[in-house]
């Protein structure tokens, strides 16, 4: 009887145990399945938390521009503002004056720029000699690879006033 008792007893004690294992695998899988669970959320967070961070990159025709005009200077610079959250990489562009048979183009030299800042952008050979009606392109990128263009144009009208026009951007998210 004895031989029973503890057979009995060694019998419990092995499904306790097997139980107890049991147990312990299903709480390890709940928290693997919750730790990918977390792990996607965060994806999610950061993905559109970057994706808020678009840079807005446009020219401001500055005062001290305006007062250049038909100088020296204004050939050689541009003055370009980021009006978004995030920083603007490896900013280039292109300039047109237009009213010519075949129109002069100018590179705008590659430059960075913080969200919220401005810079004055420096023009290449062979500059811009005549600003009214000229038109433009802008072209950069984000953090994460996103390309951007902002169509621009520049007048001056019969007052004598300069206005650029920001014609739409066109964002291509990263591949």
């Amino acid at each position: 009887m004895a031989v029973g008792i503890a057979l009995a007893a060694l019998v419990v004690a092995f499904l306790s145990f097997a139980f107890g294992l049991w147990q312990s695998h299903e709480g390890t899988v709940a928290i693997r399945q919750e730790q990918t669970d977390r792990r996607e959320q965060i994806g999610y967070f950061w993905a559109s938390e970057w994706a808020r961070q678009q840079p807005v990159v446009y020219p401001v025709l500055t005062l001290e521009w305006r007062n250049l005009t038909g100088t020296n200077p204004v050939d050689v610079y541009l003055p370009l503002k980021n009006g978004g959250r995030g920083p603007a990489r490896n900013v280039t562009g292109v300039i047109t004056e237009t009213g010519y048979d075949e129109p002069p183009h100018t590179r705008i030299a590659v430059v960075t720029i913080a969200a919220g800042d401005r810079v004055n952008a420096r023009l290449l050979t062979p500059g811009v000699r005549y600003w009214s009606g000229a038109e433009g392109k802008l072209e950069y990128t984000d953090l994460v690879g996103g390309s951007y263009e902002t169509p621009f144009t520049i007048n001056n009208d019969t007052s004598g006033e300069w206005e650029v026009r920001v014609g739409e951007t066109i964002h291509t998210a990263p591949q």
